[in-house]
């Protein structure tokens, strides 16, 4: 099997999972080819990786292949349905602290989820992160942590930088590129000030950054040069890519002081 294979195993597992009343997005990273992002009724996120489903289908008889396909979207269906119930008992070692927009904050599924503000568009939420999924903590469950709420923030961002690689790689075309953590934290960078405290040395001027998404943190300097149109260019090419509930923001901001602020053209 190749990356046709691959791409019709994403084709049908969307389309499955789509047509289910679990889920009211279901998406492929447009950098992680092998991670299915889906969003749930009750917007909470699942996150998949597809590597061992690829293996068992690329050793599987076609007959087989199907019923493979067809239990994977059933478990999914049923871990959407687990997690929007409810049941799952929080566990503070679990907790992160994640990157969403005020439009996403401003759904109706979302009203409940505590925020805090961070900068222009964006706030902080908070999810526990668990094997294959991704919920976000509700009031209710962040008190039954028994941890002070001026507390929460820096164990979520901890546990945040506990899952980050030590060397966070780039890709890019020389003046504006891309983090690359896995596909499911670099829009929370940002929130990791030793990340930029390192990217410091080798961005010219102050980092400019977009969080389009939550695995698509875009990143030029103020004073590279063309790096802004550069990044701009691969914005908006890349929301021209996906549905929009995929996305986070097309805002820009930069980080001044230790700091971040909203990029406004001088």
């Amino acid at each position: 099997m190749d990356r046709d294979s691959l791409a019709l195993i994403r084709y049908t597992l969307q389309a499955t999972l789509q047509q289910s009343d679990a889920f009211t997005a279901v998406s492929v990273a447009s950098h992680e080819p092998f991670q299915l992002w889906a969003v749930t009724t009750e917007g909470n996120e699942l996150s998949v990786n597809l590597d061992n489903l690829y293996g068992d289908v690329r050793r599987a008889t076609p007959d087989d292949r199907e019923r493979l396909l067809a239990d994977f979207a059933t478990s999914m269906v049923d871990s959407a349905r687990l997690v929007d119930s409810g049941t799952p008992v929080p566990v503070l070692d679990q907790l992160v602290a994640l990157i969403k927009s005020a439009a996403w904050l401003d759904r109706a599924s979302a009203v409940a989820v505590p925020r805090r503000h961070l900068v222009a568009d964006l706030n902080v939420v908070y999810a526990f992160d668990r094997p294959n999924v991704t919920s976000y903590a509700s009031a209710a469950q962040l008190e039954r942590l028994a941890v002070p709420l001026d507390r929460i923030h820096e164990i979520a961002i901890n546990n945040l930088r506990s899952r980050l690689p030590r060397e966070i790689p780039t890709r890019g075309d020389g003046k504006s590129f891309l983090l690359m953590v896995g596909g499911n934290y670099e829009a929370s960078l940002v929130l990791v000030d030793e990340v930029w405290e390192r990217l410091a040395a080798s961005v010219l001027g102050d980092a400019i950054v977009c969080v389009l998404a939550r695995d698509l943190c875009l990143v030029t300097g103020s004073r590279t040069p063309g790096g802004i149109d550069s990044l701009r260019r691969a914005k908006d090419r890349m929301f021209a890519g996906g549905p929009p509930s995929y996305f986070i923001s097309t805002t820009l901001i930069r980080r001044h002081d230790s700091h971040w602020v909203e990029y406004r053209e001088s």
